[in-house]
């Protein structure tokens, strides 16, 4: 079963997880960001996870390419890389 929260009046609103983690150790309100994002501020104290048993939805991550064949080796590492990435990450909630 999945559950949504709305937010009718957002404190900030940005597509940029640094901003999102900056506003929340100011103390501006929770943020949602992978758990790996934020282990170095969980650990020293400066925020806390919130639903510790919650589980996102995963986040879909598309590579356009002109073409399949004739991949330069330095984008199919970084797209192998990014794929081993993406199945160990969780994402988590965390509150300032």
């Amino acid at each position: 079963m999945s559950e949504h929260l709305a937010v009718a009046n957002a404190r900030l609103v940005s597509s940029n997880a640094d901003i999102r983690l900056q506003a929340a150790l100011a103390g501006h309100g929770v943020l949602r960001v992978t758990a790996t994002y934020t282990e170095a501020a969980v650990a020293a104290g400066l925020l806390r996870r919130l639903l510790p048993d919650h589980v996102c939805e995963p986040l879909n991550v598309h590579a356009l390419l002109p073409a399949r064949q004739f991949v330069p080796a330095k984008v199919r590492c970084f797209l192998d890389a990014l794929e081993a990435h993406t199945r160990s990450g969780a994402v988590a909630e965390v509150e300032a």
